[in-house]
């Protein structure tokens, strides 16, 4: 039986649900739950779960994790990297495909202390939209994130006639508030996503 949620049928194909889950703004989300610090397993754990709600919850075939990795050259994430890497083959085994890019190094200025950042995640979450979109496959595309950089991507989404739903941890920019037609939907950030 096809669960009304998950999937359209147009003349007899089925069309499915993909979600981009923009891992930086989930694992901050979870950081901030606590007025202690948590550790990264904790948050790991966490992710993992509600990933497995999100992926229930909407019926989803095809789900997204962007994420990012210190650089090979620095010593000092070997350690970050290593347990990055574990967390990544636990979401694989719940069919999550990933897709990881390389911190990039700020060099300090004006007395500042350099720092790591990240760089290309929104253009690969931005790349992968528009390859679902024109695959003709899905009907609906969940953004999990606040981000007012993926704007864009709801806009492009619901230009192409795919329902778009953001689903956000924290904080949501007021852009996403201003696109028609996109179903906003906030979780409480427990163990379980309030869905």
């Amino acid at each position: 039986m096809i669960n009304p949620n998950s999937t359209h049928i147009l003349r007899t194909k089925v069309l499915k649900t993909a979600i981009l889950i923009d891992g930086s703004c989930l694992y901050k989300a979870f950081q901030n739950l606590s007025d202690n610090p948590v550790n990264r397993s904790t948050i790991f754990k966490l992710i993992l779960e509600n990933t497995t709600v999100l992926q229930n919850k909407f019926y989803s075939n095809s789900i997204i994790y962007y994420d990012s990795q210190f650089p090979e050259w620095f010593k000092g994430g070997s350690k970050y990297n290593n347990e990055l890497n574990h967390f990544h083959e636990r979401l694989e085994k719940l069919a999550v495909k990933i897709r990881t890019s390389t911190l990039v190094y700020r060099v300090p200025q004006q007395g500042k202390r350099g720092k790591f950042s990240e760089k290309g995640v929104d253009v690969n979450l931005a790349m992968d939209a528009g390859r679902l979109i024109s695959s003709g496959e899905f009907f609906r595309i969940i953004i999990v994130s606040g981000d007012g950089d993926f704007g864009p991507v709801a806009e492009s989404i619901i230009e192409n006639n795919l329902q778009c739903t953001v689903i956000f941890p924290d904080k949501i920019s007021s852009k996403f508030k201003k696109i028609a037609g996109v179903n906003i939907i906030e979780f409480s950030l427990n163990s379980r996503i309030g869905v």
